[in-house]
Formats: structure tokens, C-alpha cells, sequence
């Protein structure tokens, strides 16, 4: 676009009232009142002296023709400073009808204006092979796709849009879609998936246009990446009820991306969103009045956070002193046999609620600084609902590591439980996430050992995901290592997972951990956990989690025992390199027995733990002989070559007279333990 003759206005009326009509008209090419004004995602840049461009994605040359000419009516009837009467002309183009790249469609639309220029003041003519043939010979060649123009771009890069609105409607309104809840995905998963869930968030509030949202308003990222700020342009003279709508888009955003959410942090999403409005002021630059407005709209969803939290933390109160959460068990199986051979204890909230995922409870309780008094209430309850688990089987509890370092929660009141249950310690495992305990490694495992030495067994939960330190694990020695169902869930189609579960099977071994893989959902990954060496797992396969105890089903334990009926003596090798060098190395302690005992072995108590063996890690500092070095126990052990693994038999069991299996072990009577008043060398078994 060319205002015509502008040359004469700076001769005649001055430099001053030319650029005043220079500005006038650019605010006429922006704020057209018409209801197919410039759109949002439309550009209108100065290009020189007395020429404007007009940028308009998605618009064919049709709709260009009319927009251009609307513009320059608009131009023609405006009072422009000094009196003057002016006019435009418009050369139109487009890609790629008229051009093959950005620069060819400049051109074009420059050749298009001299055309418009040729005919008169006040005209707009559309570009023809008649203006420039060159062009059109370079409009045949191949057209290369463009990226795609950043639809939520920042709102400091759209000021001039934003401040566009404030002087058209004297008025300016934003809401603040804050969704900082989600930099867990960072955190847990890395920048890549943040990213997509983040994108996902614009595209969801892009879809809520002509709905919830007007067309016209400007969805726009927000400066710290964690949300987004949609300035909402004029309503035709109504006003907004802008909480009524923040509420609306808060529930729409969640509800759009629960799905994505869920699958990553298998917790609901919470979306905040807050609201702002501020008004104009002549005696303010407008930019300082879109400035405010950002601040407030910050402020406005802080304060609908805590005001949400502060219902959180009601709510959750209630829960935990009401009978608000429930406890279910999964069963544990021996993956050959199918027997159960424990359970573990896993918690939901109310029926139908958003807390009725473990996930959503405790990551509010987290926020709420409730986290330790709903751990304890899950423990509560897991065991109050014990009441009719045979003494037979194991029951795996999480609990939070801090809860270690309360002596008298767990030997006072957890006694108390247990008593009422008919249990005993020997019964429990706590189950605990490493990285939680590793911000005070020495004491923890201090505490940790006055617990084992009374019979408690330890699991490390989630192991071989992203957060797992090797080394901890290795330190703490644990009776189980649950392998994460991250690792197992597609395991028999997926090499790389296959050589990252042999790797953590060798570190089992060597701590004599006993392993078990969660999240089992199909059998050819049973299958393929059974050649690695697994022997126990639990999932959805065997059975889901429920109220009572559950049983594993007819059809699945058919399954299982026919796949050990029918490779009884097929042996399980590897072609890996390192597992033939770890094999040929001599070894100062018996590897893992998998409760088979492997030639020379010492006799091992329930947790497969040498009988003489106290963990130099947790050990509690005695009054024994000071000049025997640490370790003496072990170096009595003579170095044992290990065999490959093959599915365990009842008869492979029988043929080993220092080995029992797991099942067996628990049901051994009080008189196959050490006497409460006599001091044991190793841990002791199931009373």
C-alpha cells in the first residue's frame, strides 16, 4: 500500500503533520471498526518512506481483493491531521499463485502496486502476468512450503496488537492460563515431553475459539514458558464476566488435557487459571498499562492458587480423619509355580473424585504439606484391612522414609497393628522409593538397620527408571528390588530394555536382592522376564488390584504352569559378552540363589542372606572381637562359579537340601528361629 502523493504533503503542511497522517494511517490499516478487520494473526509493517505491507496468512487473492479495498475506503473517509484528504494504492499478490518464495511475492505485489499506480490515486489492482512476465515465469517453478507463522508468539513480540485493543476499548482484559503444576513432566521426563503437553495447552485453547473464546483474542506464550496469556479483544460492547470464564476455560483446559497428563505423571492435571482488567489512561504510555496488566493477572493466580490449595488441604484433612480412602492388594506371583507369594498394598481415594488416584493424593499432599500424615493414614489402613491375609505371605506397605527415623511410630504403634492383625514383622516389607531417602544416606541407613535386625524386609520401589542411583540401591542392600513397570511393559519386544534388566539382574545377584517386576501386562513379556531370570512379578496379566486379597486366575495359572511344564531343561544363555566375562570371574561371596542354592553355598535364612551374614552397611555397632576386620564373614566363603538360570522346579528344589523356596521359608515354625532373648548373626525368619 502507497499513500498517494504524500510528497506534497510534507512540502506543503511539513515533515511534522506528515508523519502525524503516516500514524493516523497505520492506525487506520490496524484498527478498521468494520467486523472483518485486520485478525490477530494478520502483520501490518511499515516498508518505507510512504509504503505499507500487509501479511495475511490463510487468505486466498479473492479475500485479499476485498480486504484491500475495504482499507482503502477506510483511508479515504478518515479526518487525517491538517485537513488533508488522502488516499491509498494497493498492489496485491500471492503465494504461491503469483510467486514461488517470500522475496518473489514482494516483488510481485510491488510490480501489482506500479500497475495500481499506473491507473490512478485510490486504486488496488492484483498481480497479472502483464506486470512483470518475469515474475510469472519464476511463479511456475516448484513452490517450497513455508514454516508455519508461530501462532503464540510471546506477548511482548505483540505489543503493538495489545495495545491496539486498549486504545480501541479503552479497556484491556487477560486471562492467565498458569499450568507451572506441569514442570514435574520436566523434571521427571525431560524437556521433550514438557514441550509437546505445552504446545498441546495452545492448541487446546485455539480450538476453544467461537466457543469460549472470540476469534479476535490473542492466545500468547508467557514469558517463563509455564503458561499462557489470552488478552481478550472487544465484545461488541458486553462485558465479560471474567471469572465466570476463567473458571470455564480452567475446567475445559484440564479436561482437554487429562489424557496426556495421565499417561506421563498418572495423576489428573490442575490447571489455574486467573484473570485481569485494567483500564486506559492518556497520561500513561500504553505499554507501561499492558505491563500492569501482566503484573495482575501474575497476582490474581497466585491468589486463586492458594485459594485452591487452602480447599485442598480441607478436603484432604477430612479424608484422612474420615473413611475417605480405601486399600486394595495386588498379589505378588511366583511367575513358574503361580502361586501368590505376597501382596502389595496400594491406597485410592473417594470413589468418582479427582483424589481417587493415588497419584493426584499425594502429589496434593505434597503441596499442602500433608505428605507424611497421609503416608501414615495409607499405612494405617493397609494394615487394619490385613485382617484376613495368611500368615503365610508377605505384605508389602510403602512408606516414606522420613517415617524411619519414628521409633515410636513403627515399634509402638505398627506393633500394636501387626498384634491385632496376627502378624508379625517377619510378614511386613517396607517398601520404599530410593531417591527419597538419599538426602540423608548415612543416618537413613542407620535407622533402616534397626528395623531389618527385627525382622522387617525391605523393597526399593520403581528401580530402572530415570531417577534409580545404582549405587544406592547397592548400599542399602535390599531383601527386594521391584523393577519399574517403565522397564518391564514391552520388554519381550525391546532389546535395549532386555540388556538394561540382565544389568540390574547381575547387581541383584551380587547383593542377594530377590527381584520383581511390576506392571506385567501380557505373557509374552512373562515369558521374556522368565529367560532373564525373574522369577516374580506382578500386573494386570496375573490380576488387578482389589479390596479382598485376590486370586490369580484359572486361565492365567494354567498358563504359567504349562509354559514351566514345557521348557523344564532348556537353559537360558546370552550372547553377551559381558555376562561370558562376569561368568568366568571367580567370586568372593555365592550369587544371587534365586532360592536355589548354588554348590558350596552357605545356608540362607527367608531374605536369601548367608545365616552368619549381618550387612556390613546397616550393621549396628557391637561389642565383638575389634581385631577382626570387616568383611571376615564373607572372606570365609569360598569362591563359587554360578550356573545359568533355568525355570525353578519343585524337584530342582528337593534336590538342594540347603536351599527352600520363599513360600516354604514362611511357613517354618517359631522353633527354626533364634530365641527373642539371644542375639542373632543374621536376620531373622518368620515366626
Amino acid at each position: 500500500a502507497d499513500i498517494d502523493a504524500f510528497a506534497t504533503v510534507n512540502y506543503d503542511l511539513g515533515y511534522q503533520v506528515g508523519d502525524d497522517i503516516l500514524r493516523r494511517i497505520a492506525v487506520v490499516l490496524q484498527e478498521d471498526e468494520s467486523p472483518d478487520r485486520v485478525r490477530g494473526s494478520d502483520i501490518v509493517a511499515r516498508y518505507s518512506g510512504e509504503e505499507f505491507v500487509l501479511l495475511m496468512p490463510e487468505t486466498d487473492k479473492a479475500q485479499a481483493l476485498t480486504k484491500a479495498a475495504r482499507l482503502r475506503d477506510g483511508v479515504a473517509i478518515t479526518d487525517m491531521p491538517g485537513g488533508r484528504s488522502m488516499s491509498i494504492s494497493i498492489g496485491v499478490s500471492s503465494l504461491p499463485d503469483d510467486a514461488a518464495d517470500p522475496e518473489g511475492l514482494l516483488t510481485a505485489a510491488e510490480a501489482a502496486l506500479r500497475g495500481a499506480k499506473r491507473g490512478g490515486p485510490g486504486r488496488v489492482h492484483f498481480f497479472s502476468a502483464g506486470d512483470d512476465p518475469s515474475l510469472a515465469r519464476a511463479a511456475s517453478r516448484q513452490f517450497t512450503q513455508l514454516p508455519q507463522l508461530d501462532r503464540f508468539r510471546p506477548y511482548q513480540e505483540r505489543m503493538n496488537e495489545v495495545t491496539a485493543i486498549l486504545m480501541r476499548d479503552r479497556s484491556l482484559s487477560c486471562l492467565l492460563v498458569d499450568l507451572s503444576r506441569l514442570h514435574r513432566v520436566e523434571l521427571d521426563l525431560g524437556v521433550a515431553h514438557h514441550s509437546e503437553i505445552y504446545d498441546h495447552a495452545a492448541e487446546v485453547l485455539d480450538q476453544m475459539r467461537d466457543a469460549l473464546l472470540d476469534p479476535a483474542d490473542l492466545i500468547c506464550r508467557s514469558g517463563d514458558g509455564d503458561g499462557y496469556f489470552v488478552v481478550l479483544s472487544p465484545r461488541a460492547g458486553q462485558r465479560v464476566d471474567l471469572e465466570g470464564l476463567a473458571a470455564t476455560v480452567e475446567r475445559a483446559v484440564e479436561d482437554r488435557l487429562a489424557p496426556m497428563v495421565s499417561e506421563v505423571l498418572r495423576e489428573q492435571p490442575r490447571i489455574t487459571v486467573g484473570s485481569a482488567r485494567v483500564l486506559g489512561n492518556s497520561l500513561l504510555r500504553p505499554e507501561r498499562i499492558a505491563a500492569r496488566l501482566v503484573s495482575d493477572a501474575i497476582a490474581a493466580t497466585r491468589n486463586a492458587r492458594e485459594r485452591k490449595a487452602h480447599r485442598d488441604r480441607s478436603t484432604l484433612q477430612d479424608i484422612i480423619l474420615g473413611d475417605g480412602l480405601t486399600s486394595f492388594y495386588q498379589p505378588i506371583v511366583d511367575l513358574g509355580s503361580s502361586d501368590i507369594f505376597a501382596y502389595e498394598a496400594l491406597t485410592r481415594g473417594p470413589r468418582g473424585t479427582a483424589l481417587e488416584s493415588p497419584a493426584t493424593l499425594f502429589a496434593i499432599a505434597d503441596e499442602v504439606d500433608l505428605t507424611v500424615e497421609l503416608d501414615r493414614a495409607c499405612f494405617r489402613g493397609a494394615l487394619r484391612s490385613a485382617l484376613t491375609l495368611e500368615p503365610v505371605h508377605r505384605l508389602f506397605v510403602n512408606l516414606l522414609p522420613m517415617s524411619f527415623y519414628d521409633a515410636g511410630f513403627i515399634e509402638v504403634e505398627v506393633g500394636n497393628l501387626l498384634s491385632s492383625a496376627g502378624l508379625t514383622p517377619a510378614n511386613i516389607v517396607f517398601e520404599i522409593t530410593e531417591r527419597l531417602a538419599i538426602e540423608n544416606f548415612a543416618s537413613f541407613k542407620r535407622a533402616l538397620a534397626t528395623y531389618t535386625r527385627m525382622g522387617f524386609g525391605v523393597a526399593i520401589d520403581d528401580v530402572g527408571t530415570r531417577h534409580s542411583n545404582l549405587e544406592t540401591v547397592m548400599s542399602l542392600r535390599p531383601h527386594f528390588i521391584k523393577i519399574s513397570d517403565v522397564l518391564v511393559r514391552g520388554i519381550a519386544r525391546s532389546t535395549v530394555k532386555r540388556e538394561m534388566l540382565r544389568s540390574l539382574r547381575h547387581i541383584a545377584e551380587t547383593i542377594d536382592a530377590v527381584m520383581i517386576a511390576e506392571g506385567i501386562e501380557r505373557l509374552e513379556d512373562v515369558v521374556a522376564l522368565r529367560d532373564l531370570g525373574l522369577r516374580y512379578g506382578q500386573g494386570y496379566y496375573m490380576a488387578r488390584p482389589s479390596q479382598g486379597f485376590p486370586t490369580v486366575r484359572d486361565e492365567v495359572r494354567g498358563e504359567l504352569r504349562n509354559m514351566t511344564r514345557s521348557t523344564p531343561s532348556v537353559l537360558v544363555t546370552s550372547d553377551d559378552e559381558d555376562d561370558d566375562e562376569d561368568r568366568d570371574l571367580p567370586r568372593s561371596v555365592a550369587l544371587g540363589s534365586r532360592d536355589r542354592a548354588l554348590p558350596g553355598a552357605v545356608v540362607r535364612n527367608v531374605f536369601g542372606r548367608p545365616e552368619d551374614e549381618v550387612t556390613s552397611e546397616l550393621q549396628i555397632p557391637t561389642d565383638g572381637d575389634p581385631e577382626q576386620p570387616p568383611g571376615a564373614a564373607v572372606a570365609r566363603i569360598e569362591p563359587q562359579v554360578p550356573t545359568v538360570w533355568r525355570p525353578l522346579i519343585d524337584d530342582d528344589v528337593a534336590a538342594s537340601p540347603e536351599a527352600e523356596p520363599l513360600l516354604d521359608s514362611l511357613r517354618r515354625t517359631r522353633a527354626g528361629t533364634v530365641p527373642d532373648d539371644e542375639g542373632g548373626g543374621g536376620r531373622p525368619g518368620l515366626n
